[in-house]
């Protein structure tokens, strides 16, 4: 592998979405922009054969499973200490989905952890932003030990180890 810290910025950009492109092309990800949030999609989908919505922003929710069920899945990269704050959750009150399926990865992208959490837990957890009209919830590792959370930790790892 080639040693990126020796790369212009300019060289690094190219790289950067030649790489985006490579995965659009593989449909991986359906737009050259910050995969990590689709790369999420992605994993849960091969992983639970679920349907993605097939549309780039969803408020509500990205995929259904086999029984009907809407799934919004939130990715946190973690690049220290800090915060396991997910993206923000819009609606919450009106229920927009039935089950966040949540993946944390590491820094250099492996999987850390993986979960899907009911409703009921998120609306429990989730504290309300009036700055941005949305929701936020905390991945903390507390959450896959609560009941009905499902660890889903091991499954999108190796669906991510088979991509």
């Amino acid at each position: 592998m080639q040693d990126l810290r020796t790369k212009s910025a300019e060289a690094l950009i190219r790289l950067h979405y030649r790489v985006l492109d490579e995965l659009k092309g593989r449909n991986i990800i359906s737009a050259a922009h910050a995969p990590l949030g689709e790369y999420a999609e992605h994993l849960f989908a091969e992983a639970y054969d679920w349907q993605l919505s097939g549309q780039i922003f969803n408020a509500g929710f990205d995929a259904t499973d086999k029984d009907g069920a809407r799934i919004q899945i939130k990715a946190r990269r973690l690049t220290g200490p800090g915060s396991r704050q997910l993206n923000s959750i819009h609606k919450l009150k009106q229920n927009p989905f039935d089950k966040l399926a949540v993946v944390l990865f590491t820094p250099d992208l492996a999987v850390a952890r993986a979960a899907i959490i009911p409703l009921d837990i998120v609306k429990e957890r989730a504290t309300y932003n009036p700055n941005t009209n949305s929701w936020r919830f905390l991945a903390e590792d507390a959450v896959w030990n609560l009941p009905n959370v499902q660890d889903a930790t091991e499954r999108v790892r190796l669906t991510a180890r088979e991509n």
